[in-house]
């Protein structure tokens, strides 16, 4: 079987794709139909080992059919295309992330407090009292 095979029933508004998993990837195909959610109803299936079956029920009668396969073929293109970048970078925008992180992770000499020589005019008697205990008797 090549790539794709398409069959439609005019009678059931269906459209019915045969898609080739090692070219689109089932995220792909996802999110490619995803952008088209409003249009349609969809139904994924496996065919058999590398064919994904993807039923289509279009939603209004009026849509041009050809045109709305070619449509998706344009965005199962690009959504193929997206994961491909996204897998090739992948190490970067990990690289990027952890320095990031790293950076904000390290106590360097201005960062670091010291709470020992940190306003001696607190008690930690005063601050660590039950304010029910404290307040018992007076008003609010």
């Amino acid at each position: 079987m090549n790539n794709s095979k398409i069959n439609i029933v005019k009678e059931e508004n269906l459209i019915e794709l045969y898609l080739d998993e090692r070219i689109y990837n089932l995220v792909v195909i996802k999110k490619a139909l995803f952008n088209y959610i409003e249009d349609c109803y969809y139904m994924l299936d496996h065919f058999d080992e590398n064919i994904i079956l993807v039923k289509i029920y279009l939603k209004d009668q009026n849509t041009n059919i050809d045109e709305y396969i070619k449509k998706l073929y344009n965005e199962l293109f690009n959504e193929s295309l997206r994961y491909d970048i996204m897998i090739q970078t992948k190490n970067i925008r990990e690289l990027i992330l952890g320095r990031a992180l790293y950076t904000t992770c390290i106590d360097t000499d201005e960062n670091t407090v010291d709470y020992d020589n940190n306003d001696k005019n607190h008690d930690i008697n005063e601050i660590a009292v039950n304010w029910f205990d404290k307040n018992r008797g007076q008003e609010c």
